[in-house]
C-alpha cells in the first residue's frame, strides 16, 4: 500500500564535482527511520555533524540552497531533494565527504537513477499530504509566487529572461510521479556567459561547465541542443520542487510563480511553515479522497473493502490506524468523487477488546464520523471561511470505508 512512508532499500553512491565549490565529492544515500526525513552527514568532519534539510537550517539562497548547523554547511541541495520527492523518497540519510552536491550533469536525472538502483522500502509510519486551503501569496517587487487550493499538485511557472531570444517561458503542468521523472528529472540548470566573470569574482561556478549547465550566449543556448523547447523554465520548477521538499512532506494545491527563485522559495515555505506551527493534525479521509488528493504524486493505491466492525463511540484523541482487508475483488479508487466530510467514516483504536492490526495490543475497533471543521465547504471561486485552517496535514494511513 501507498499510505506509508519509504526510505532505500539499499546503500548507494556517486561520485562529482560541486558546481559552486569545484571540489570533487563522494556521496552515499542510506536508508534512514521512519519520520527522519533527509538529513545530510558531513562525514568528512570530526564527528560527522548532520544537517536536517528543513526550512529553519536554509542559510543561503544566492544561486543554490544552502543549509547549515553548528558551524557545517551543505550547498546546492535542491537537485537532490527534487530528485527525492518525485520519487516518493520521505526518509534518507545524505554522507557527503564534502560542503556541496554534486552537479552531475546539472539535472535531477543521475539523483533519480541512484533511487531507481537502490528501489524503495516501505516503512510502518504513516506518509503526511500537505494541502492548502487558503491563498498563500509571497512576492518580492515585480516576483512573486502564489500557492491556491487545490484537488492536485499544479505547477504554473513563468520566467521572463532579460535576453532578446529567450523571452518569456512559461510551464504548467500537473506534478506526478511520472511527469516528474519524464518532464523535469531531465532539465538541466543553466547560466548566462556574460555573468560567468561575476559569478567567479563571487567565488562560484568554479566547478561549472559545458558538460554540467547550460551555457546561454548572445545568439542562444551554446551547448544545446535543448531536451526541451522550455528546458529552462522546467529546471526552475525542478528548483521549486526541491525547495519546497524542505517541508518534509509532499504539498497538495496549485502554486503559480512569476519570476520567482530560491529566495521567494524558502519565503513560501517559511509562510507554510508557520501556518502549520501548532496546527498540524491527522485529518482522517475516505480512501478514495486520499487517493485522488495524491494519486499525482503516487501510483494508485490498491482497492479497500468495507468490513464489519465494533459499535459504539471513539475516544477523542484516539490515534488512527489503518486497517487493510484482503478482498477477492478489489474496488477501483481511480475517478471516484471526492466524498463529504459527513459521509466518511474513519476507523480508530479506541479500547482493550481485539488485537490491535500492527503491535498485538488489545482494543477495540469504533468508527465515527469526523467533524466538519476538518474539511471546511467552499464554493468554487471563493476564499475559505477567515477562521479555517490555510494548511493541514492530511495523514495517508487513516483509511474510511
Amino acid at each position: 500500500m501507498l499510505s506509508h512512508q519509504r526510505t532505500l532499500n539499499r546503500s548507494v553512491a556517486c561520485e562529482g564535482v560541486g558546481l559552486h565549490t569545484g571540489e570533487r565529492v563522494s556521496m552515499t544515500l542510506r536508508p534512514a527511520p521512519a519520520n527522519r526525513g533527509v538529513v545530510f552527514h558531513r562525514v568528512d568532519l570530526p564527528g560527522a555533524p548532520t544537517i536536517p534539510a528543513r526550512p529553519d537550517h536554509v542559510v543561503d539562497t544566492q544561486y543554490a540552497t544552502t543549509v547549515a548547523k553548528d558551524g557545517a554547511s551543505v550547498k546546492t541541495i535542491e537537485h537532490l531533494m527534487a530528485a527525492l520527492a518525485g520519487t516518493g523518497v520521505d526518509n534518507v540519510q545524505v554522507d557527503l565527504t564534502g560542503p556541496e552536491v554534486q552537479i552531475m550533469d546539472g539535472s535531477a536525472m543521475p539523483f533519480v537513477e541512484m533511487v531507481r538502483q537502490a528501489g524503495l522500502r516501505r516503512q510502518l509510519a504513516p506518509k503526511t499530504f500537505l494541502k492548502v486551503r487558503q491563498p498563500i501569496t509571497v512576492e518580492v517587487g515585480t516576483r512573486s509566487l502564489r500557492i491556491v487550493p487545490s484537488q492536485r499538485l499544479k505547477v504554473i511557472y513563468t520566467m521572463c529572461f532579460d535576453h532578446p531570444i529567450l523571452g518569456e517561458q512559461t510551464s504548467a503542468m500537473d506534478v506526478g510521479r511520472e511527469r516528474f521523472v519524464r518532464d523535469l528529472a531531465p532539465c538541466r540548470t543553466f547560466g548566462f556567459l556574460r555573468d560567468l566573470d561575476m559569478l567567479q569574482r563571487m567565488g562560484l561556478a568554479k566547478g561549472g561547465s559545458l558538460e554540467n549547465a547550460l551555457v546561454i550566449g548572445e545568439e542562444g543556448v551554446i551547448n544545446g541542443p535543448l531536451h526541451f523547447p522550455d528546458e529552462l523554465v522546467r529546471h526552475k520548477v525542478l528548483d521549486l520542487m526541491g525547495d519546497l521538499f524542505l517541508l518534509g512532506k509532499p504539498l497538495v494545491g496549485t502554486i503559480i510563480a512569476h519570476g520567482a527563485g530560491h529566495q521567494l522559495h524558502l519565503q513560501l515555505v517559511r509562510r507554510i511553515q508557520e501556518q502549520l506551527a501548532g496546527e498540524i493534525e491527522p485529518l482522517g479521509l475516505s480512501a478514495a479522497a486520499v487517493e485522488q488528493w495524491v494519486s499525482p504524486l503516487l501510483p494508485a493505491a490498491p482497492g479497500l473493502r468495507a468490513a464489519a466492525i465494533g459499535s459504539g463511540p471513539s475516544r477523542r484523541g484516539a490515534s488512527p490506524v489503518a486497517l487493510p482487508l484482503p478482498a477477492p475483488t478489489a474496488v477501483p479508487m481511480r475517478g471516484l468523487p471526492l466524498p463529504s466530510p459527513r459521509a466518511t467514516p474513519i476507523l480508530f483504536w479506541t479500547g482493550t477488546r481485539h488485537p490491535h492490526p500492527i503491535h498485538g495490543g488489545h482494543g477495540r475497533l469504533a468508527c465515527r464520523r469526523p467533524p466538519a471543521r476538518h474539511v471546511p465547504r467552499r464554493k468554487e471561486g471563493h476564499e475559505v471561511a477567515s477562521h479555517a485552517r490555510p494548511v493541514v496535514a492530511v495523514d495517508n494511513l487513516t483509511h474510511g470505508f
